[in-house]
């Protein structure tokens, strides 16, 4: 591409300088080439390149590179930076550095100068993010323009040596190389598209348990604090029932003591009534013996004669007191002896009380136990409601966080499918493109064994994507593909042009079984999907790709020799 040309296309505007003068007092070139280094002398693509470079011939290539950025940053020495840029590509073409494997180091400095770009424009506003971002893209893309023409001047070297042919071949193969990566990316996406399906299926259930876990535990916690508050108010029942009964206990003692004492003061009324009816018989004894002295005073005093009239008189009275009082005493005899009899009866009564009031006691007694152990009880239960309260109370706090959690891991199991679907899709599109590639190219060269060996597998690999794309998107399969090995491409060229070209060859003739093979369990695994038995399909859709990799590995071994013997031949 001519100088003008360049400026013209990747020249930086005033702004754009001014960034990217800023940037460049900031960049850390030193960091950028050792993680480049680091990285690609250690891939087995790339280390053949370094294997005769020491660790001083490495820090030497950094320091050029480093001196070459710096002046390439720098507008005043970009043009030299730029020329030199040529020289670089020139050198890379001699030594074999294909432009693959330069875009592929590039696109790491990109990543590694677009990373530290983006940490610097933290705090800048958008129009002096797009100026770095637009300076940065120019330079890189300026670098690269000038070194790709040293491979365009090498390439149009080599064509007078080499026939195009050999190019086209080589294309073939590193996109035959593409395409079975691309079917492997597009195969592994379709898989984690179906595990992606399945979490969210799985995420969805899970989301809804714990949805349904939490209106529970919510219910059981509304349920756990009406128990509780029934729980505090049967303590405090049995509290007061415990009081009640503990001051019954006091009362019935208190009657007892009464009762006690009363029938204690019966008692000595008893005693005392029975010592009155002891006075009263003693009265009763003297008043008779008054009787009896006064009958026989009157005795004597009629023996006295008109003499003893007085004393008859006398005696007279006398008797008359004592027999009223004899029947005053007998009178008071009676009254004692009811008395007496309604004490005994207050005794006997009182005695019975007593007897009732040690039931009530005991009674009393185990009525305060049981209510003490009701209280216990009470309390026990009051408490551990309590302790489930507080649990209940985590455990919907708990449910809650782990229900927006499930919400939050249910948003990315649905981001995380729709993205599986995107590379899917991405992955299909890029392998019929790979595919429309070699077709193309193939068609513009000569059609030798090693370039229908290149179609063939080519074929191959999409007839298998085919295959395994109908089955796990639940397309319609067209059944042309279903036909058995002979008529595929491959099928056509093994039992035709291939007998006459390697017929003797080992690998062409293990190639027939695991061809035939692959044909019949592709059919097996679409038919099985047909009848939904879709983990069975999934499953021979593995044995398809086993047997995929035994086909490739001899259709490369018999395009290797086609290779050589072209090139002997040539």
């Amino acid at each position: 591409m001519p100088q003008a040309q360049t400026d013209q296309l990747f020249s930086l505007s005033v702004q754009e300088e001014e960034t990217l003068l800023k940037f460049s007092k900031k960049l850390h070139l030193r960091r950028l080439l050792d993680s480049f280094y680091d990285f690609y002398t250690v891939q087995s693509e790339t280390a053949p390149f370094f294997a005769d470079h020491s660790a001083a011939d490495i820090e030497g290539l950094k320091d050029k590179q480093e001196e070459h950025w710096h002046k390439l940053l720098n507008k005043e020495s970009r043009d030299t930076a730029l020329k030199h840029a040529q020289e670089i590509g020139h050198i890379h073409a001699l030594r074999g550095i294909t432009p693959r494997l330069y875009l592929a180091g590039y696109s790491l400095v990109y990543q590694e100068l677009m990373e530290q770009a983006y940490k610097s424009l933290n705090f800048v506003g958008s129009t002096k993010r797009k100026a770095l971002i637009g300076a940065i893209s120019k330079l890189l893309m300026s670098d690269i323009t000038f070194s790709l023409t040293s491979y365009i001047e090498k390439n149009d070297e080599t064509l007078t040596s080499h026939s195009k042919n050999d190019l086209a071949f080589h294309v073939v193969d590193d996109a035959i190389k593409a395409s079975m990566t691309m079917n492997h990316l597009f195969v592994d996406n379709m898989k984690l598209s179906q595990l992606a399906i399945d979490v969210d299926q799985q995420v969805n259930s899970i989301s809804a348990a714990i949805e349904e876990m939490s209106a529970t535990v919510a219910t059981i916690n509304d349920n756990t604090e009406h128990a509780l508050e029934s729980a505090e108010q049967t303590q405090n029942s049995a509290q007061q029932g415990f009081q009640v009964s503990e001051k019954a206990m006091l009362t019935m003692n208190d009657i007892h003591d009464a009762v006690q004492d009363t029938t204690s003061k019966a008692h000595s009324l008893s005693e005392s009534s029975k010592q009155i009816e002891g006075i009263i018989t003693k009265i009763q004894d003297i008043a008779e013996q008054t009787n009896l002295l006064a009958l026989n005073a009157t005795i004597e005093a009629a023996r006295a004669g008109e003499a003893g009239k007085g004393f008859a008189v006398v005696a007279n009275e006398v008797k008359n007191l004592s027999n009223e009082t004899s029947q005053a005493t007998q009178e008071i005899s009676t009254i004692i002896g009811g008395f007496v009899e309604s004490i005994q009866n207050i005794v006997a009564s009182m005695e019975h009380v007593s007897e009732s009031v040690i039931t009530g006691q005991q009674v009393s007694e185990d009525v305060k136990n049981r209510m003490e152990e009701i209280r216990n009880h009470a309390n026990d239960v009051s408490q551990r409601m309590g302790s489930i309260s507080v649990a209940l109370d985590e455990q919907n706090q708990a449910s809650r966080e782990i229900s927006g959690s499930s919400h939050h891991i249910l948003n990315n199991s649905n981001k995380n499918k729709e993205l599986s679907t995107v590379n899917a899709k991405l992955s299909r599109d890029s392998s019929e493109t790979i595919a429309n590639l070699i077709t193309n190219i193939a068609h513009s060269v000569e059609q030798d064994s090693s370039m229908i060996i290149k179609l063939a597998k080519s074929d191959h690999l999409v007839w298998r994507r085919k295959i395994s794309d109908a089955i796990m998107n639940q397309k319609t399969l067209d059944q042309a593909l279903l036909n058995d090995h002979t008529k595929c491409r491959l099928g056509q060229w093994y039992y035709a042009i291939g007998q006459s070209d390697f017929g003797e060859h080992e690998a062409f003739r293990k190639l027939e079984e695991p061809h035939a093979r692959i044909h019949a369990l592709g059919k097996k695994a679409y038919e099985l999907y047909q009848n939904k038995q879709y983990e069975q399909a999934l499953a021979t859709l593995d044995d398809v790709e086993a047997a995929s990799h035994e086909v490739i590995e001899l259709l490369n071994i018999l395009d290797k020799d086609a290779q050589a013997q072209a090139h002997s031949q040539a």
